[in-house]
This record gives structure tokens, C-alpha cells and sequence, in this order.
């Protein structure tokens, strides 16, 4: 039996984002940094996946294989705010980030967007 754990990383990519990222966009900047970093090899134990991305809070989670947690920290040296075990475990501290990112937002409809953004994030771990 091949049961593979995974990680769920919560990151900060203030520094990365661009008004045009998507989130296809990042796994390819994540995989070309993982290449460069551990080889083929490296990405195919690593199997990094986006489970959710979100522009305008600058935040994202990546699942990736347990084994290669240490390898996605290095290549992609995005600030790790959070390592969870599961999506359940996950979810309480970004929607704490959210919240918190939200209400130093100086934008006139923050509500509306962070419920939106609330719905996203509820959507991409269930």
C-alpha cells in the first residue's frame, strides 16, 4: 500500500505577487524554482499542488509531499506562516490571516471581498 502524507504550507507571497498571477502561474514558478533547486527527481517526489490562492491578500496554500516539505522551503523561499497536516487543521489560521489582513485593508467594500474571499477558501478545502 502507497499512502502519501502531505503537507499543507500556508505562504506569504507579498513579495512575489503580480496583478496577473493565477494561481497556474504560481505552480509553474514553484515547479521552475523546485527544477532549479532538487532536480526532476526532487519535483516528482514533491508533487507541489495550489490549493488555494488569493491575489489580493497575497496568500496561498500549497499541498506538497511530507518528505519534500524541507525542499519546498528552500527552492521557493516564500515565508512559511504555516505547516498543517491537513486542510482542517489548515484552515483556522487562514482564515485568522485573512481576517487580520482584511482589517488593515483601507478599501471601502472590505466586507464584501472578504467574504468572498471566505467562500474561496471554504471552497478549496472542501
Amino acid at each position: 500500500m502507497n499512502l502519501k502524507k502531505h503537507r499543507y504550507l500556508v505562504c506569504d507571497l507579498d513579495e512575489v505577487v503580480k496583478d496577473d498571477l493565477t494561481a497556474s502561474s504560481l505552480l509553474n514558478l514553484v515547479k521552475e524554482r523546485v527544477v532549479a533547486e532538487g532536480g526532476e527527481i526532487g519535483l516528482g517526489r514533491m508533487d507541489p499542488l495550489v490549493r488555494f490562492f488569493d491575489n489580493l491578500t497575497q496568500l496561498a496554500i500549497f499541498q506538497v509531499n511530507r518528505i519534500s516539505t524541507p525542499l519546498f522551503r528552500k527552492a521557493t523561499m516564500f515565508p512559511v506562516l504555516r505547516i498543517s497536516g491537513s486542510m482542517r487543521t489548515c484552515r483556522p489560521h487562514a482564515i485568522r490571516i485573512l481576517r487580520k489582513r482584511f482589517l488593515t485593508c483601507n478599501d471601502g467594500d472590505k466586507e464584501q471581498k472578504y467574504q468572498e474571499r471566505l467562500e474561496a477558501l471554504q471552497r478549496a478545502i472542501h
